[in-house]
């Protein structure tokens, strides 16, 4: 006795869902790479805009930077020429990296000014204040620093008690007879030949390694 075939079952939404059919299977998995490729290249694309304004903003601010270093350059050759001394008020001046090869700044005021970098060799700078002043990899030789000032005094209402910062400096040959450094920081400056007499320096006063500062003066 032939046994009756069962009629062809439809299949169900359910069967769809858990037992998906060719084509059904490709279109989601299409859809969901695609999805994936699309927020990928946004994502990536916003990486590059992201990084392109970020270097668009740094060239900006390098340049408008440059811009006000230069007009403090220029500043200081003016005052550095037939002007009285007086009148040499550079405190907290921008002048990194800035050639000021020897120039007349006698008593000039550079408190906490950025003179990283900088060329001052053979400059006149007696009796100049450089309180808190950042000088690291300064070029100092030959200069005159008779008097000069490095201590972290002569700024009203100063939140530290720092002094300059004459990191790496190069004092060969300068003339530092008189100056005040009390709390500045020598560390691997280049002392060679430089001129210590009647120096005064305090404890916190950092020399290079292996250098032995004369004996300091009372302070006055």
């Amino acid at each position: 006795m032939d046994v009756a075939e069962e009629p062809e079952r439809r299949p169900t939404v359910r069967d769809v869902v858990f037992d998906p059919h060719w084509w059904f299977r490709d279109v989601v998995v299409a859809l969901i790479v695609g999805g994936l490729l699309v927020a990928g290249t946004v994502t990536g694309q916003k990486l590059v805009d992201d990084r392109r304004s970020e270097r668009e903003v740094k060239s900006a601010l390098a340049a408008n930077r440059h811009d006000v270093q230069l007009e403090n350059l220029r500043f200081v050759r003016e005052r550095a020429f037939g002007q009285p001394q007086g009148s040499r008020r550079f405190a907290a001046f921008d002048l990194a990296g800035q050639n000021m090869f020897g120039l007349p700044l006698a008593g000039s005021d550079f408190a906490v000014a950025d003179l990283a970098g900088a060329n001052l060799a053979e400059s006149d700078l007696s009796l100049a204040n450089f309180a808190a002043a950042d000088l690291r990899g300064t070029d100092l030789a030959r200069a005159n620093l008779r008097g000069a000032y490095f201590g972290p005094g002569r700024i009203p209402d100063a939140a530290s008690s720092r002094g300059a910062d004459l990191t790496r400096a190069d004092l060969t040959d300068a003339d530092l007879t008189d100056a005040d450094l009390g709390h500045a920081n020598l560390d691997r400056a280049e002392l060679n030949r430089a001129v210590l007499t009647n120096v005064y320096y305090d404890a916190d006063t950092k020399w290079p390694q292996g250098f032995t500062p004369p004996v300091s003066r009372s302070r006055r």
